[in-house]
């Protein structure tokens, strides 16, 4: 039997709080819930709260990497919690993150 990774890749899915949107973390890269469907995070946001990474500072900085207000912009959560934040947005009754 060959290992594949993808084979044993947990899917994670987020709450971005300042996006105010859901994200997920898939075998086949990072997604953000925008406009009723899954987009590519081709600028990374997931992956840079997830690290602290603050593309505001300098590249030297002990703030770049680690840092605890990006950090503190994603939160963990269920699929069920995604997928109820997501039928709100359908029936436009978008609270704030979700419980």
């Amino acid at each position: 039997m060959h290992f594949r990774e993808r084979d044993y890749f947990v899917e994670a899915t987020y709450f971005l709080l300042d996006k105010e949107t859901v994200g997920k973390r898939t075998a086949d890269g990072d997604f953000l819930y925008s406009d009723e469907q899954w987009i590519p995070d081709s600028k990374h946001e997931i992956a840079d709260c997830l690290i602290g990474y603050d593309s505001g500072e300098e590249s030297n900085s002990p703030y770049a990497i680690g840092n605890t207000e990006m950090l503190s912009r994603i939160e963990s959560i269920t699929k069920e919690q995604a997928e109820q934040y997501i039928d709100s947005c359908h029936n436009n009754t978008k609270g704030h993150e979700p419980r």
